[in-house]
């Protein structure tokens, strides 16, 4: 597990070098540099070390050639997968460790989407709603797909998302979205959900801001 992650952040820092290299001489503003990555359980504490660290590094090589960086994001494979078998409080729990990680270090956090299929999940809901009220992280529901259309489901788990976010704690809508045909690698927080790929565990996506 630890070579595969030296050589996954390996290949993504020569990418990373690359990439800046060719737009260096027209430095312009970056919204973030969104990693994303792979957790479980078993080893979030050890993903969330090394992507800090990838993260601290990106930044410092964007601002010394010039760029403007306004924050850096983290967004992690649909926490349902990692999540499965917990109860809600347990979800909360788990999740606010990751939480805690990221807002000490100033990483805005997305936890993945809690449905990504036409399904409605009672549980999931109860759990999106206890992690919104309670830390500042992003989550969402996929409500359509290219593939097969609208999620009739998902949509009403989403309404009922909105509906008790607005009566335990109405801010905590902000940290919610329903995203329909959204692809998932996207950099836009609420609905980024890094695929959950074997063989990688974090890559990055840049999104481009105009001039402050």
């Amino acid at each position: 597990m630890k070579n595969r992650i030296r050589i996954c952040f390996l290949i993504i820092s020569v990418s990373f070098l690359l990439m800046i290299s060719t737009f260096a001489q027209d430095a312009f503003n970056l919204r973030s540099v969104t990693a994303g990555i792979n957790i479980t359980q078993e080893n979030f504490r050890l993903v969330l070390k090394k992507t800090k660290t990838f993260l601290d590094k990106g930044r410092d090589i964007l601002e010394r050639r010039g760029f403007t960086l306004e924050g850096v994001r983290l967004a992690t494979n649909p926490f349902y997968l990692y999540t499965k078998g917990l109860s809600v409080k347990e979800t909360l729990d788990f999740i606010k460790k990751i939480n805690d990680f990221t807002q000490q270090h100033r990483i805005a956090l997305s936890i993945g989407a809690g449905i990504i299929d036409d399904s409605y999940d009672q549980e999931i809901i109860e759990k999106i709603c206890a992690v919104l009220t309670d830390t500042s992280a992003n989550t969402s529901i996929v409500i359509a797909s290219k593939e097969h259309g609208i999620h009739y489901d998902a949509v009403r788990a989403s309404a009922e998302t909105i509906k008790r976010l607005s009566e335990l704690k109405t801010m905590a809508n902000f940290s919610f979205a329903a995203t329909a045909n959204v692809p998932s690698e996207i950099p836009l927080l609420c609905s980024y959900n890094c695929p959950t790929i074997k063989s990688s565990l974090a890559y990055l996506k840049l999104r481009t801001k105009s001039p402050l």
